[in-house]
């Protein structure tokens, strides 16, 4: 799965707002989910947040996906590869349990 910064836009009680999310693509390189939330630079060191400015800042070449497209698609999030640490240690941020809550509220219905 690939993945990259896109700029997402949002509309919420008639209000629209753009943020930086993940977007993931499926095999066909289309997008296929992103991240609930916007995201932000963080790391250990100033290289770590100029590597993740300078991935953010190739979003603004980039056109705006609506968020509408991922949630009218009831795109369900079972795996995630995390940018922000080793895929198989728990990361400083709640995107694997957003995924695990989205996963269990669609195999409720």
């Amino acid at each position: 799965m690939s993945w990259n910064f896109r700029i997402i836009r949002h509309i919420d009680n008639g209000s629209a707002w753009l943020a930086i999310h993940e977007v993931f693509y499926d095999k066909d390189d289309n997008p296929d989910s992103c991240t609930q939330n916007p995201v932000r630079a963080v790391g250990e060191d100033k290289s770590e947040i100029k590597w993740y400015l300078d991935k953010m800042h190739e979003a603004l070449e980039k056109p705006v996906i609506d968020y509408k497209y991922f949630t009218d698609k009831e795109k369900e999030v079972t795996k995630r590869e995390h940018i922000c640490g080793d895929p198989n240690d728990p990361c400083d941020c709640d995107c694997m349990e957003r995924a695990y809550k989205q996963k269990d509220k669609t195999n409720e219905h």
